[in-house]
């Protein structure tokens, strides 16, 4: 399960497809936007990543303040984040997709 914060400010529980254990790159272009997504770098001691639109700006989506707080608490960085973002939990996407070998525990 992770948790998808909406530009409007609201927060979900959201879960893999039916049959599937893990997140795929198709549901997490689904749930930004569409398109290029970006990993968010928020350190490997968190046990988590967080992900959004890569072209949020150029797509001109809304800030998200809840997001963006979300992450400054966490990481001490201010974050200004446009449209949705998700954050998964440790080995929640699929490790065909997230290339950069931060998807589960081997980085904790």
């Amino acid at each position: 399960m992770a948790i998808l914060f909406n530009e409007s400010g609201d927060k979900s529980f959201i879960s893999p497809d039916e049959g599937t254990d893990s997140f795929t790159l198709k549901q997490m272009q689904d749930y930004v936007g569409g398109g290029l997504v970006q990993c968010i770098p928020i350190g490997h001691t968190h046990r988590i990543t967080a992900w959004c639109n890569e072209e949020g700006l150029i797509k001109s989506m809304k800030h998200n303040p809840v997001a963006s707080n979300y992450l400054i608490k966490l990481t001490g960085v201010d974050w200004q984040l446009v449209g949705p973002v998700v954050i998964f939990g440790p080995g929640e996407t699929d490790p065909a997709w997230s290339w950069l070998g931060i998807h589960g525990e081997e980085n904790v």
